[in-house]
């Protein structure tokens, strides 16, 4: 998972990456070339099986938030840090 600022349908947004496919920050799967190009198996939300997340620090923040929000992960492995600033923001 990470975050970068990215020119996606000639925009610049932040956005998240999972295997490839592009988020955004509210965990919607972006409409654009690039997903439509990405070979790896299509992403769903499994609540019955664990899926962790492991990730940490400020530059991360919108890309766990994306993740969290995608459904996509039920678990977050990360410091206490970064889990107060995901709660306080």
């Amino acid at each position: 998972m990470k975050t970068t600022n990215t020119n996606v349908n000639n925009t610049r947004l932040n956005v998240l990456h999972i295997i490839s496919w592009i988020f955004n920050e509210e965990g919607a799967l972006i409409s654009c070339d690039i997903n439509e190009r990405v070979t790896s198996f299509k992403l769903k939300a499994t609540p019955e099986k664990p899926v962790v997340g492991v990730a940490s620090g400020d530059n991360k923040l919108h890309a766990i938030r994306g993740a969290l929000r995608s459904k996509l992960l039920n678990g977050l492995i990360t410091t206490e840090r970064t889990a107060s600033a995901l709660l306080n923001s």
